[in-house]
């Protein structure tokens, strides 16, 4: 079973963050967080929306899996480092982040955003 010491959380966070550097180089900030009720403390990945700031966290306890939270940047990882102008084609065509692929092209007819896909 894991305990969840300090040392576990930074060891975590610091290869959390390189890990996830590898595939979108600083376009994610890790952090750990405390629980507001004093239960295990949260490890949180925030990034750039096209008009906000994002975050996603997964409690640090004995079901913690980093893989299973690098997984969350990694299936977003095209969207993470395209520019934020195709991001705000992607929200205005209401793709999702984990959809968009590099090569994915954005069309727009009359106001309306969608994708072309080379087949």
């Amino acid at each position: 079973m894991i305990k969840v010491t300090s040392k576990f959380v930074k060891r975590e966070v610091k290869e959390a963050q390189v890990e996830i550097d590898a595939f979108a180089p600083g376009k994610v900030i890790v952090s750990a967080i405390e629980d507001a009720d004093g239960g295990d403390p949260y490890m949180v990945g925030e990034f750039q929306n096209p008009s906000c700031s994002a975050a996603y966290s997964e409690r640090l306890d004995k079901y913690f899996s980093r893989g299973i939270f690098i997984e969350f940047f990694k299936q977003r990882a095209d969207w993470l480092n395209a520019s934020p102008e195709i991001k705000g084609f992607c929200d205005a065509a209401g793709k999702h982040p984990s959809e968009y692929r590099v090569g994915d092209q954005p069309l727009v007819m009359n106001g309306e955003v969608c994708f072309m896909r080379a087949v």
